[in-house]
């Protein structure tokens, strides 16, 4: 647990005291908005770094208080903590789904950081909710049935990918290795092409940030891509 003490935002599960919390000494503190086809708001995802190396984590998304058809302005709203039964997206789905992108290549890494770092070079780039391991995940149905516990179905997020150019980008270590395989896999038969992208030079755990921190270029990246990257047969 950690020795600096959440305030009013709460750790990933807010009840959860074995969470590192948010503190007055959290550094680095990011946010990152999750939002669907139209652009709404659906949750947010906030990140830190606390000075005894712990990185405090939690999730939210908004209490939209309606008034007839008008809804509250996302900066005046209270939040709920989790995720709950709100829908799972990719993160960037207003890019991945705009008409006028549809031909570019979808850039597929782990966390909102690198996404967010290609975003800010121009790519279409998306990650799953959660990062590495997390491609798949359950979702509650509503059958109508009367059940002890709700009726959960497994889902991925390929069916948003159909018909893309898709390059996957995996962090250099194990768990980046079975991540990559698990998108390449449900995206066969779906996506048109399927390319799974290990950077060179990067150190153990390395990321596609670190790859442009050390002076990596979006010509380098896509020309990368068109060379060494392992195709991936898209038939299932």
């Amino acid at each position: 647990m950690s020795k600096y003490p959440g305030n009013s935002f709460g750790s990933r599960n807010i009840d959860d005291d074995d969470q590192p919390r948010f503190g007055p000494y959290t550094t680095n503190v990011v946010e990152y908005d999750w939002r669907d086809e139209n652009g709404v708001l659906l949750y947010q995802t906030k990140k830190g770094l606390n000075p005894d190396g712990e990185k405090p984590y939690l999730v939210r998304r908004p209490n939209l208080l309606r008034f007839g058809d008008r809804i509250e302005p996302e900066d005046r709203v209270d939040w709920y903590y989790g995720l709950g039964d709100v829908r799972r997206i990719l993160f960037n789905l207003p890019a991945i789904v705009d008409p006028a992108r549809r031909s570019e290549t979808v850039w597929i890494v782990e966390g909102e950081k690198d996404a967010t770092n290609l975003i800010r070079r121009g790519l279409v780039a998306t990650t799953s909710f959660g990062g590495a391991g997390k491609w798949n995940y359950f979702e509650t149905v509503n059958d109508g049935k009367e059940r002890k516990h709700p009726k959960k179905i497994s889902r991925d997020y390929s069916y948003t990918l159909v018909d893309r150019d898709c390059v996957i980008l995996p962090d250099n270590d194990m768990r980046g290795e079975m991540h990559g395989e698990q998108v390449w896999r449900s995206l066969r038969g779906k996506a048109s092409r399927i390319r799974l992208l290990c950077l060179p030079g990067l150190a153990h755990k390395g990321d596609v940030s670190d790859w442009l921190a050390a002076g990596g270029t979006v010509k380098e990246l896509q020309r990368l891509a068109d060379t060494i990257a392992v195709e991936i047969r898209s038939a299932s």
